[in-house]
């Protein structure tokens, strides 16, 4: 550098130091501490030429560790359940039991009356078998007997003629009031009422002069048949219901 001579002036360095306000930590959700210093130093020279030189010097930031949050460990929450709702859980299930139970006596009484009504068919079904039966013999018995000829007969025909149709008209006197059925009842009722009919024909076929005996003769064969019709009508009237 070349001293300067009378008449000049000498350069004046000018040193300018200026410093940055000190960064303020501001604590966020994840602490993350940093610090920036950041000195600028400005050096300035000046000549008659104005020349100017600025230094900058900029540190950098110096790396700051960040510490991660630690998560605190899970704990455990245990939830007790209220009386009241522990009552409420044990009356819904004494009512359940009740109810349970209920089906369960309601269902053996519906199962004990159909297994009744079932046993009532079937004993009924059984009756008019029988009916059917013995008086489809008496009615060929008596046709065999009296429609034949004058219709006269003997006095040991007589009286088995009235015992068997005595003991059929007992037999079949209860079937209306003991039908299972308003359906069977009118059938049960029509075969009480042609026996009773073939009772009295045979009385009067007795009694009647020799004249009128034909007459009465060909009435008793109505009432037969008719007793006939009346068993078939039974017993059709009976294996439909």
């Amino acid at each position: 550098m070349a001293l300067p001579t009378a008449g000049q002036s000498s350069p004046v360095f000018t040193r300018t130091a200026t410093s940055t306000p000190t960064p303020t930590l501001t604590p966020t959700p994840t602490p993350t501490p940093t610090r920036t210093s950041q000195p600028t130093v400005a050096e300035t020279a000046t000549a008659p030429a104005t020349a100017t030189r600025t230094a900058t010097v900029t540190s950098a930031p110096t790396p700051t560790p960040t510490s991660s949050a630690v998560m605190p460990p899970p704990t455990s929450s245990v939830t007790a359940t209220p009386a009241g709702e522990a009552s409420s859980t044990d009356s819904s299930s004494t009512w359940l039991w009740l109810l349970l139970g209920l089906v369960a006596v309601v269902a053996v009484v519906v199962a004990f009356v159909l297994s009744g009504a079932r046993r009532k068919r079937a004993a009924w079904r059984s009756s008019v078998e029988s009916v059917f039966a013995r008086g489809s013999l008496l009615a060929d018995s008596l046709t065999s007997d009296l429609m034949a000829g004058d219709g006269s007969e003997t006095a040991d025909q007589a009286a088995r003629h009235d015992a068997d149709l005595t003991a059929f008209i007992t037999q079949v006197t209860p079937l209306p009031t003991e039908a299972p059925s308003d359906a069977v009842r009118p059938s049960a009722q029509r075969v009480l009422d042609s026996a009773q009919a073939v009772q009295r024909a045979l009385t009067q076929m007795r009694v009647a002069p020799v004249l009128d005996r034909p007459g009465a003769q060909e009435g008793l064969g109505t009432h037969l048949g008719g007793l006939r019709a009346a068993l078939a009508d039974l017993r059709a009237t009976t294996t439909r219901g």
